[in-house]
């Protein structure tokens, strides 16, 4: 199987608590994230786009780091190859 990672270029967002905690990637890229959950968010950091109420936040300097992305891919591409459904809660 050929590697997704040197197709395309990959991003790895960590999130916990509904919260980005770092943004990783394989090549050099943008990454702009519209946040849709506005309340009890200011006036000021509220714009529309698309008709839409959101929170804008524009990530430019992504960490570039091609080894760990691969690394994540290598083992999202193991899960995927056993039948792990990915979109399931992990039990316990």
């Amino acid at each position: 199987m050929s590697n997704p990672s040197n197709r395309f270029p990959t991003i790895i967002i960590e999130m916990d608590g509904g919260l980005i905690q770092s943004i990783k990637s394989s090549h050099p890229v943008r990454v702009v994230v519209l946040d849709g959950d506005v309340e009890g968010s200011g006036e000021d950091e509220i714009v529309e786009i698309d008709g839409c109420d959101v929170i804008v936040s524009d990530h430019e300097s992504i960490q570039r780091d091609p080894v760990y992305v691969l690394s994540v891919v290598n083992q999202i591409d193991a899960l995927v190859r056993n039948d792990v459904d990915l979109r399931q809660p992990r039990q316990p």
